[in-house]
């Protein structure tokens, strides 16, 4: 496993007020929401897309896998999000994913991202080739699976 690099939109410090509690849907959608708001982009505006509740570190407590969007004037930039328990903050950690999102799943440390890519015959708004990238969370990191 490579650790990836992590792109200049993490914005934990924005998140860190507050303890962090148990998860639900609507806890979720407040961390969400707030982690939205914070995003000063100049390349477009952010849009949320699915997401997961899951224990992706293994300490009990519920964690969040955020993927969402950049939206520009002709184009879109997927980003993969993920917000881990620390107890009384979020760690927030953020990289940038390829393709048109299909879904993501979660499996304890493991998140999959099934997306479709442009094939050698694809127009360039309409991908037909699927695809999975896989990511692990090990060792406080955020690293894509070989």
């Amino acid at each position: 496993m490579r650790s990836l690099p992590l792109s200049a939109l993490l914005i934990g410090a924005a998140l860190a007020a507050g303890p962090a509690r148990a998860l639900d849907e609507r806890g979720a959608q407040a961390v969400i929401d707030k982690f939205v708001k914070a995003q000063k982009l100049d390349e477009g505006d952010p849009s949320p897309g699915r997401h997961v509740i899951a224990d992706l570190d293994g300490d009990g407590r519920q964690d969040l896998v955020l993927q969402w969007d950049v939206l520009g004037a002709n184009t879109s930039w997927p980003k993969l999000t993920v917000f881990i328990d620390q107890g009384r903050s979020w760690r927030v950690l953020t990289t940038d994913l390829s393709g048109q999102i299909e879904n993501i799943t979660v499996s304890g440390s493991t998140i999959r991202v099934d997306a479709l890519m442009p094939g050698p015959k694809d127009a360039r708004c309409c991908p037909t080739r699927k695809t999975q990238t896989t990511y692990r969370w090990a060792n406080g990191r955020l690293g894509r699976a070989r």
